[in-house]
């Protein structure tokens, strides 16, 4: 049940050994073959974890969703399929409100107010 997650996570045959042979994978190894995107040690994991929340906060959610969706659209498509896919998602994310306030923003040199629109 979990193939499809871990072949998204990692090189093949790193995922077909840790599926057939069960073995544990600790913190260092599980960022290293990229099941994980970072290790903190316990005593700095609230603070990166408000760090990295902080970061996505920043971000337009209007943009942030059309982001992820492309992304998980795109995953299993051929080059030429997805860049068509992402060539029409870009004119769609262009014509976004935020899209306009992240540019305004930018050009008036102040933070954007995003709307989610």
């Amino acid at each position: 049940m979990i193939t499809p997650v871990i072949l998204r996570a990692m090189p093949q045959k790193v995922a077909l050994d840790l599926m057939m042979t069960g073995r544990r994978v600790f913190c260092e190894e599980a960022e290293r073959i990229g099941f994980v995107r970072q290790v903190l040690p316990l005593s700095e994991f609230d603070k990166g974890v408000d760090e990295f929340a902080q970061q996505l906060a920043e971000k337009s959610p209007a943009v942030m969703r059309l982001g992820r969706d492309a992304f998980y659209t795109t995953l299993n498509m051929d080059s030429d399929t997805a860049l068509s896919h992402l060539q029409a998602m870009l004119s769609i994310n262009t014509q976004a409100e935020d899209a306009l306030e992240g540019i305004q923003a930018f050009l008036q040199k102040r933070p954007p107010e995003w709307k989610g629109k």
